[in-house]
């Protein structure tokens, strides 16, 4: 009689969690390009008054 060699298959990985971690990656690096800070603010010279807004100027 003749031997069959049955051999097992192998179990291939999920792509599922190398998408997901891409995507984390990508949506990380989105994030820190939006939100960081786009340099110092100008800070208002010491001897200029501080804005007021129109609604709130009281008429003498």
């Amino acid at each position: 009689m003749a031997e069959i060699n049955i051999q097992q298959k192998k179990k291939r990985l999920s792509p599922w969690p190398l998408i997901v971690a891409v995507l984390v990656v990508l949506a990380l690096g989105a994030w820190f390009l939006v939100s960081r800070d786009r340099g110092p603010a100008a800070a208002p010279e010491p001897g200029a008054p501080a804005a007021t807004p129109a609604d709130t100027v009281s008429v003498p």
